[in-house]
C-alpha cells in the first residue's frame, strides 16, 4: 500500500531523530506527536488530523536551519524512537506513546562548574627526579643512559638504545582530569587515561618488553616476535602480546579488569597463575572481564566504540553502563568526588564532547528525567529526579 505524503515526511524526521541529525523543531515536533497517542489504542490519524499533521511539518522546512540536538536517551526511548522508522516503512499511520521528551542540551549559567581535564601529566625518572610535564617546555627534555626523552604537546617519546643494557625505569603518571601519550623506545604507542600510570624501562635491553600499568591505557604494540611484550597488572594478572591494538581498563574503583581487543592477538593471565584453565586468548572484538578472585569471562559482543571514546575525545554511555560507573568516569575527569543520595536504576545513554565543562554534562543526563545533580564545592551528590 502506498504511504501518503504526511507518512513519508513522518519516517524522514522520525529518521533524522534516530541519527541524531533533527534541529530543535523537528525534535520538539515529533516528541509533540510522539506523546498524542496511546501504545494500546493505536489511534489511526482521521483525515483531518493527518492534514495538520502535514502543515506542521511543511512548516517546519520554513524555518530558518538550526544546529543539531545532541544524541542523548533513555534506553527505552531510543529504541521506540527507532521502531517508528520501521512502523511507517510497513505502512502503519499511527505514532506509539514514548517517554518524557529530552529537550536540547543548554548549560545552565550562573552554576558552579569544573573545567574539563587536558594534557597533565608528571615524569618520574630513574634517579626519583619529577618533572612535570605540562609546564616543560617542548623539545628534548632529559637523557636516560643513551637514551633521549623529548616531549611534544601532550606526547613524551623515547629514542635511543642502551647498549651498557643497564635499565633505567621511567613513570609516567596522570592526575585525575590528565591524559598523555607515550611512544616507548620499540616504536609501541600508548594513550594513558586519566588517575593512571605506567612503569616502563627507557629502553628494552631484555627478552621481553614489560611495562606495569595501573588505571586505564590504550596500546598500539609494535610487532617484534622476537621479544613479546606484556603489561603488568595490579596483583599480577597481566596481558602477553606480539604486536596488535588493545585497551586495558584496571582502575581499583571498578569490579573487574577489563581487557578489549582491537586487533591482533593477545592472552589475558588471570592474577599470579600461569595454570591452565586461568588465562583466556581473546580474538579481536572480544573483551574479557576479570573479578578479584582472578575468574576470567568474556564478552564476545564488546562495544568498541564505546571502550574507545575516551581515547578519542568523548564521552559514550550506552546500554551495559550504569549511573554508577558514568559519574566515576566524570570523578576521573573533571576532579570531583560524587555522593549518592539515591540508587539510580535507569540506563542512560548518550555520547558528548570530553572537552565541555561538568555543567553541560551534568544538564545532558538530568535532561533524560531519571537522575539530577547538587554541588557543594567539588562535590558532585546524585539524586533521583522527582517525576
Amino acid at each position: 500500500m502506498a504511504r501518503s505524503r504526511s507518512e513519508k515526511m513522518l519516517a524522514s524526521l522520525a529518521q533524522k531523530y534516530v541519527q541524531g541529525k533533527a534541529t530543535a523543531a523537528e525534535k520538539a515536533f515529533l516528541e509533540k506527536y510522539y506523546g498524542s497517542f496511546e501504545k494500546e489504542q493505536g489511534f489511526p490519524l482521521a483525515p483531518s488530523e493527518e492534514a495538520a499533521l502535514e502543515q506542521e511539518m511543511l512548516e517546519l522546512t520554513w524555518k530558518k536551519a538550526e544546529p543539531p540536538v545532541i544524541r542523548i536517551y533513555q534506553r527505552s526511548w531510543f529504541r521506540i524512537a527507532a521502531s517508528v522508522v520501521l512502523l511507517l516503512a510497513a505502512g502503519i499511520s499511527y505514532l506509539i506513546i514514548s517517554r518524557q521528551p529530552l529537550p536540547v542540551v543548554v548549560a545552565p549559567a550562573n552554576v558552579i562548574d569544573f573545567a574539563p581535564g587536558g594534557d597533565k601529566a608528571f615524569l618520574t625518572l630513574s634517579d626519583g627526579t619529577t618533572i612535570l610535564l605540562d609546564s616543560a617546555v617542548n623539545g628534548n627534555l632529559v637523557r636516560e643512559g643513551d637514551v633521549v626523552v623529548q616531549k611534544m604537546d601532550g606526547q613524551l617519546s623515547y629514542a635511543g638504545e642502551d647498549p651498557s643494557g643497564e635499565v633505567h625505569y621511567n613513570t609516567i603518571t596522570t592526575p585525575k582530569g590528565g591524559k598523555y601519550q607515550l611512544i616507548l623506545a620499540d616504536g609501541s604507542k600508548v594513550w594513558l587515561n586519566a588517575s593512571s600510570s605506567l612503569r616502563y624501562p627507557a629502553a628494552f635491553t631484555g627478552k621481553d618488553r614489560v611495562v606495569e600499568l595501573t588505571g586505564e591505557a590504550y596500546f598500539e604494540v609494535k610487532t617484534d616476535r622476537a621479544r613479546p611484550f606484556r603489561v603488568v597488572l595490579p596483583g599480577g594478572g597481566g596481558v602477553e602480546v606480539l604486536g596488535t591494538h588493545f585497551n586495558i581498563n584496571s582502575y581499583s574503583d571498578e569490579p573487574t579488569v577489563n581487557t578489549t581487543l582491537f586487533e591482533g592477538k593477545v592472552r589475558v593471565v588471570a592474577a599470579s597463575s600461569r595454570e591452565p584453565g586461568r588465562y583466556q586468548v581473546l580474538l579481536p572484538g572480544q573483551q574479557a572481564r576479570q573479578g578479584p578472585a582472578g575468574q576470567i569471562s568474556i564478552n564476545n559482543n564488546a562495544d568498541l566504540e564505546q571502550v574507545i571514546a575516551w581515547k578519542n575525545g568523548k564521552f559514550l554511555f550506552g546500554d551495559s553502563m550504569d549511573m554508577e560507573e558514568i559519574m566515576r568516569q566524570l570523578a576521573r575527569w573533571y576532579d570531583v568526588e560524587v555522593e549518592f543520595h539515591a540508587k539510580i536504576t535507569e540506563f542512560i545513554g548518550g555520547s558528548i564532547s570530553r572537552d565541555v565543562n561538568a555543567s553541560q554534562v551534568f544538564h545532558m543526563l538530568e535532561e533524560t528525567g531519571a537522575v539530577k545533580f547538587k554541588i557543594e564545592g567539588r562535590k558532585v551528590i546524585v539524586m533521583a529526579h522527582n517525576k
